[in-house]
C-alpha cells in the first residue's frame, strides 16, 4: 500500500525524510516502528531530525557502498578531549579550519592529515594531494549513532526487507500500469496526476480483501 505520496522539483530526496514520515503520521495517525529509506534519503540533518521528532528511522550509510573500505570516515576515531581524528593506522588528523559543506547550508570543520606523503597507504586512503581530509559535521553524533543502531542483526534484517516490500510498488506500476512518463506539465498537475496513480494501485490492493469481507469500511 502507498500511505503517503509526494512530488517536487528538487534533484535530491535528501532532505525529505522526515517531511514524508509525518505525512505518514497525518494520514494514519501514526508511522512505522521504523521508517527504511534507501539511499537517496541519507542526510546527517535529516537523521538529526528525525530523533528530535521521535521517528524511528534507517537509511542505508555512505560507508555501505564506499570503495574506501576499512579507509572510510567512519572507521576514523574523533578524539574529544584533543579535537582530532585518529586513523585506523594510528595516524592523527588534527583540525585545520571551519568551511561551509558542499551543501553551503551550515559549517563544518576540517581535519587533515600532516603524514600522507610518507604512508604506504595513501593511494588507498584518499587522492587528494594535501592529504587525507575528514569533515566534521554538526549532526556527526546523530550519524554515529544510525550506524551503531544498524550493527544489530536484527535492524540489518529490517534493512534487507525494503527492497522486497518497496522495489515491486514501482516494477506494478511502471510494467502491469504502463506507467513510465508524466503526460502533464507543472508541479500542481504532476502531482495530482501521480496520486491518481497511487489511488487505483491502492485500490487493486484492497480488493481481494473486500471480495473475500475481510474489509471493513467506515461508516
Amino acid at each position: 500500500m502507498i500511505v503517503a505520496d509526494e512530488v517536487v522539483n528538487a534533484e535530491s530526496d535528501s532532505e525529505l525524510l522526515v517531511d514524508m514520515v509525518e505525512e505518514v503520521r497525518e494520514n494514519l495517525g501514526e508511522p512505522s516502528a521504523e521508517t527504511v529509506g534507501d539511499a537517496g534519503y541519507y542526510s546527517p540533518n535529516q537523521l538529526a531530525k528525525a530523533e528530535a521528532h521521535g521517528l524511528g528511522v534507517l537509511v542505508p550509510l555512505p560507508e555501505t557502498s564506499s570503495s574506501q573500505g576499512r579507509f572510510h570516515k567512519s572507521h576514523f576515531r574523533y578524539d574529544e578531549s584533543e579535537d582530532l581524528y585518529i586513523c585506523p593506522l594510528g595516524q592523527r588528523l588534527t583540525y585545520q579550519e571551519t568551511r561551509w559543506n558542499s551543501h553551503q547550508k551550515y559549517r563544518v570543520r576540517l581535519y587533515r592529515c600532516r603524514r600522507c606523503h610518507a604512508c604506504a597507504e595513501r593511494g588507498r586512503c584518499t587522492p587528494g594531494r594535501k592529504g587525507r581530509a575528514i569533515l566534521k559535521g554538526k549532526h556527526d553524533d546523530a550519524v554515529a549513532r544510525q550506524r551503531e543502531k544498524q550493527s544489530l542483526a536484527s535492524v540489518q534484517k529490517i534493512l534487507r526487507s525494503r527492497k522486497s516490500i518497496v522495489e515491486p510498488v514501482f516494477a506494478q506500476i511502471k510494467e502491469h500500469m504502463g506507467f513510465r512518463r508524466w503526460t502533464v506539465r507543472g508541479l500542481e498537475k504532476v502531482r495530482a496526476q501521480w496520486s491518481m496513480i497511487c489511488t487505483p494501485h491502492n485500490l487493486k490492493k484492497l480488493y481481494p480483501f473486500w471480495r473475500e469481507g475481510k474489509l471493513l469500511l467506515a461508516q
